[in-house]
């Protein structure tokens, strides 16, 4: 429990999982299931996001945090939301395990973290199928809207505006 040991954790369980895999998984994937509706490319992304782990004890968590990305990147039109929600989600672990290990999420607090992540999931659902969205008209159509996707058009339409880009 180094301090080296705790900076190579934060990197390889936080900063590249989160970039690699919403780029992925919230990035491509969503942008090639784009022709069957928000809807399908959330359930596919979330999917795709728990199997990828490989983890049977936690493809119930990581199906629902993978509709929740989804509906963020979708509804958002940018990885950047996600990319710091995945980021700090993995932080939190890295925080418990070295600071905290006899942590366990067991019993009442089970239940509740379960219900919590039902309520999360339902208002993802919500949301996705709440219309009038930029989401899915705006699924990547020229290089500008690739970008604006993977970066955020709120931080790259400045550029685009006095064609920078």
């Amino acid at each position: 429990k180094t301090p080296l040991n705790v900076i190579l954790s934060v990197v390889v369980i936080c900063i590249v999982p989160a970039l690699s895999e919403e780029f992925l998984f919230r990035g491509v994937l969503i942008r090639a299931t784009k022709s069957l509706g928000q809807i399908w490319c959330a359930v596919i992304s979330a999917a795709a996001f728990s199997l990828y782990h490989m983890s049977p004890n936690q493809t119930v968590y990581q199906f629902i945090v993978g509709i929740l990305y989804a509906v963020i990147a979708i509804k958002l039109d940018s990885l950047v939301p996600t990319v710091i929600l995945h980021f700090l989600n993995n932080l939190l672990v890295v925080c418990w395990y070295y600071f905290y290990p006899q942590f366990s999420l067991t019993g009442p607090l089970q239940i509740v973290a379960t219900l919590l992540g039902l309520v999360a999931l339902g208002a993802a659902l919500i949301l996705l199928f709440k219309r009038g969205t930029k989401g899915e008209e705006r699924l990547a159509h020229t290089k500008t809207d690739r970008i604006e996707f993977f970066i955020g058009s709120h931080l790259i339409r400045p550029f685009v505006e006095r064609k920078y880009l």
